[in-house]
């Protein structure tokens, strides 16, 4: 986006179909091999999206369901949606098939556009769905297995599509993320939303139309937003990495000659275990954000090191903030200190405070956050909204569930969840969500989740449960979890005991858990 005035703004749509306008004869998107230029991009998305406006789908607030592999394909409809004038939600194919139908259901969305590799389940994620979504084709290769109501695309009946304004206020995603009763929630970002954070990132990184920017994660995650918006907005390529191969993801960028680079710490720390992440290996790095978990010192010097010449930024902030809302620039001249890299000031037009038990402001506290960038409450669930959102001198404030303090020489410092919502590898988890699927799945009221840290480390890589219940059930239990569960939220180990330990209140004792052997030995083989 090139810094537009506010007034300008009409949405993300028709912010990149000025880019694509504008950089016609770039490439916009690499994946799997195929390479796509901005005036291809913008030919395939504005057929797509024709087909979604004939089928309804381009009311504001629609919501428009996305299954598709990171392909090109998968680029492409995000871009048809918001053609079209209506919102994404991104489904995962490595979720289980139960969790992207109970997100299905609960978007209301109108259309489903599916790939010819993950039609065959499209039958499953409709099934009891009162009001089926259309199924459109991403693209028009061969459907082994035709899922029904399929729609196949038309032809594009214009060289210039008509893509309609957006406000500020309009729809653009909705994002789920993990919920304490089992039931993913739903976070709606708006247009606006993404466009105060856009215009924070572009400053940061002096994003350009030479640049190429790396997207290793899902579009389920939405650290992907920082990587497609912040290219397709200023005509920069987009280099997408086949998934599950997260650990190729900085060779990859060595040999493509990346730029820009988002990512949870984690996946730099693989590549440095791996022995990938070596002085100079990055020499056209420009800039760097890390995001959605602590950054460890010694990484960040490693980082440094493998890429010379970039500026390097760890930023914060939940899915309900878009992206991230407060950012730290390391400064190459000043020793870095401390364990891990604060998350520094806020963003911009944002703002982050500080609250107590008594919800008084503090030095120390529960980070919360307010501003352009923060939504407005969850999708359809007021009752949570009431729960996690406040009026602080008459402005509204999110509760993001992360504790910390502040340093006025580096602004905000992370130190930690609240109580069960962890960040394992990257996601953030809600572990009474894992308690309610064991809990169903076992017929056992006494269950209990719990991280599991190695010694040294700043998130989890798994939890473990503790339940009382017959071990029999073990293999059973297992199943409904891989059914159930994304592969990172399914448990490490199962442990069946006698009882649960409890506190002098009478509540299950997690600290206990925490530091029992069984965790601890998980912990320590997990290094």
């Amino acid at each position: 986006m090139t810094a537009p005035a506010k007034a300008e703004f009409a949405g993300l749509g028709r912010e990149i179909l000025a880019s694509a306008a504008r950089h016609s004869d770039r490439i916009a998107v690499t994946a799997y091999g195929e390479k796509l230029t901005y005036d291809a991009f913008a030919s395939h998305a504005a057929c797509l999206a024709q087909t979604l406006t004939d089928l309804g789908a381009g009311e504001v607030g629609t919501t428009v369901a996305i299954l598709t592999d990171r392909s090109c394909q998968a680029y492409v409809a995000v871009a048809a949606v918001l053609f079209a004038g209506a919102a994404y939600v991104p489904l995962n194919p490595r979720f289980p098939a139960a969790r992207n139908r109970r997100i299905l259901a609960s978007s209301r969305a109108r259309a489903l556009i599916v790939d010819a590799r993950n039609a065959v389940v499209v039958p499953e994620l409709l099934t009891g769905i009162a009001n089926p979504p259309a199924i459109v084709a991403a693209g028009c290769e061969a459907f082994s297995v035709l899922p029904p109501h399929l729609c196949r695309l038309g032809p594009a009946t214009s060289a210039s599509p008509s893509v309609p304004a957006r406000s500020d206020r309009d729809l653009a995603y909705l994002l789920f993320t993990s919920g304490t009763t089992g039931e993913p929630k739903g976070v709606p970002i708006t247009h606006g939303n993404v466009a105060a954070y856009l215009l924070s990132a572009a400053a940061m990184s002096g994003v350009g139309c030479d640049d190429r920017l790396v997207q290793i994660v899902d579009l389920s995650f939405d650290l992907s937003v920082h990587d497609m918006f912040l290219s397709w907005c200023h005509g920069a390529a987009l280099y997408s990495v086949p998934e599950r191969a997260s650990l190729l993801a900085l060779r990859i960028a060595a040999e493509s000659g990346i730029t820009g680079w988002m990512s949870v710490p984690s996946t730099a720390a693989f590549a440095h275990q791996a022995r990938l992440l070596e002085p100079d290996t990055l020499p056209e790095m420009r800039f760097t954000f890390f995001c959605g978990e602590p950054l460890p010192t010694p990484l960040a010097a490693a980082w440094e090191a493998a890429a010379p010449n970039s500026t390097i930024y760890n930023v914060y902030g939940p899915t309900e903030a878009t992206v991230a809302i407060s950012g730290f620039r390391i400064n190459r001249a000043r020793a870095l200190t401390g364990g891990v890299i604060p998350i520094g000031e806020p963003l911009p037009g944002q703002k982050m405070a500080l609250f107590n038990e008594r919800g008084e402001s503090a030095e120390a506290g529960e980070i919360c956050v307010s501003g352009s960038q923060v939504t407005n409450g969850y999708w359809h669930a007021p009752d949570l909204t009431a729960a996690r959102f406040f009026k602080y001198r008459g402005e509204r404030w999110y509760r993001t569930g992360d504790q910390g303090r502040y340093d006025p020489a580096v602004g905000f410092v992370f130190a930690g969840r609240n109580d069960h919502q962890v960040k394992i590898r990257g996601f953030r988890v809600e572990l009474q969500e894992i308690e309610t699927v064991v809990r169903c799945a076992s017929g056992s009221g006494l269950v209990a989740a719990v991280p599991v840290v190695p010694d040294g480390e700043a998130s989890a890589i798994g939890c473990a449960v503790f339940l009382v219940a017959d071990e029999t059930i073990r293999d059973s239990l297992q199943c409904a979890c891989r059914q159930e569960l994304p592969e990172y939220m399914v448990p490490l180990q199962l442990f069946f005991v006698p009882e649960l330990p409890v506190n002098d209140n009478g509540k299950t004792d997690y600290a206990r858990l925490r530091a029992s052997p069984e965790v601890l030995a998980l912990a320590r083989a997990g290094r």
